[in-house]
């Protein structure tokens, strides 16, 4: 597998294995610098859809400071159809741990236990197969994070009047590179929507489309994934996670598409027990 620089791991992982075999990680955005504070960029000023904004950012910012450790089953469909397609099934178990980095840093690990590949018992750890996509579950909800950073343009669409709605829509799209900070993605023209639960203000549909991307491995492809998020029930407390995750790209240059679909279910706590086993036992 292909190596992926700190910066460009600072977004969704998508790690190219070879031109046949597509891993993906989306990445991670990184902080302002010398505590400078870059205001948010909002279609015509919208004064609800910045306070929309800054109420999905205290829930994001909530989620990842207190979602538990936790597992779920995990089924993955991934196949490429090229001049040589593969298809493979696989189910897992999925887990999502806080760790403490070297720097005393946390954050969130994703990792994986695999229980059976194309109905054959298997075991072993990481889902493998022609495409794979990971860091929606500590990452995903990164375009909506607004905090000290100014990365994309935001758009609230219209509710038709006399038609009521539980959901609305948002655009956003990653601002130009000379208006955009540092710390944003190295994306271009990288855009997406994002459906949001009017009652509860939690996301649960997000789109990403990053146009004319460059994968490890010198691949250039046109690349979308999507995430749906639902309310789960864990410990008392109600915390919304990916109900399915879907990636897809097209190759530019060759006749080559990879598809990547994850679906989870029976969220579950993880609880991490340890004992001091006496010396010479």
């Amino acid at each position: 597998m292909f190596k992926v620089s700190n910066k460009s791991k600072s977004h969704l992982k998508f790690v190219a294995k070879i031109l046949l075999a597509f891993s993906v990680t989306i990445p991670v955005l990184g902080k302002a610098q010398n505590g400078r504070r870059i205001p948010l960029s909002v279609d015509g000023g919208d004064p609800a859809l910045g306070s929309l904004l800054e109420n999905l950012q205290n829930n994001e910012s909530d989620y990842k400071r207190t979602v538990p450790n936790l597992f779920c089953n995990e089924v993955v469909t991934s196949e490429v159809a090229s001049p040589y397609p593969r298809r493979t099934k696989s189910e897992s178990t999925f887990r999502l741990r806080r760790v403490t980095t070297q720097d005393g840093a946390e954050e969130l690990q994703e990792s994986h236990l695999l229980k059976s590949r194309d109905g054959k018992p298997i075991t072993g750890d990481g889902v493998r197969g022609p495409a794979v996509l990971e860091g929606v579950f500590s990452r995903g909800l990164e375009p909506l994070r607004t905090v000290d950073r100014a990365c994309y343009r935001y758009k609230l669409h219209p509710v038709q009047k006399g038609r009521e709605s539980k959901q609305i829509v948002v655009d956003f799209a990653l601002l130009p590179s000379n208006d955009r900070a540092e710390e944003c993605p190295e994306y271009e023209e990288a855009s997406g929507q994002a459906w949001i639960d009017l009652k509860r203000t939690h996301v649960v549909r997000l789109d990403m489309r990053i146009p004319h991307h460059f994968f490890p491995g010198g691949i250039r492809a046109n690349w979308d994934w999507s995430a749906v998020y639902k309310p789960v029930l864990l410990n008392g407390n109600v915390i919304w996670l990916p109900l399915s995750i879907e990636s897809r790209a097209k190759s530019e240059y060759q006749n080559t598409n990879w598809k990547f679909k994850a679906q989870y279910s029976d969220y579950h706590l993880l609880h991490v027990e340890s004992r001091i086993v006496p010396l010479g036992k």
